[in-house]
């Protein structure tokens, strides 16, 4: 079991979304290191979390188009 807080945000503007956008981070993060153990599951849920806070900054998927949002 791995525990994460959220990624601080300034302000949520829309949570719709965001544990799609958890689960996706992580498994793209497993797909593309190749790993299907636990030894990369912590630093997977990092991205997850990462994902899941860029999702909640912006309507829509506004915040996961905008790599250049400071602090992610």
């Amino acid at each position: 079991t791995y525990e994460l807080e959220a990624h601080p945000v300034e302000r949520v503007i829309d949570p719709t979304g965001a544990g799609d956008a958890l689960a996706a981070g992580f498994l793209g993060y497993c797909a593309r290191e190749e790993l299907d153990t636990e030894a990369g599951f912590e630093q997977a849920l990092c991205e997850g979390v990462r994902c899941a806070a860029a999702a909640v900054i912006a309507f829509g998927t506004d915040g996961l188009l905008r790599p250049d949002v400071p602090g992610l």
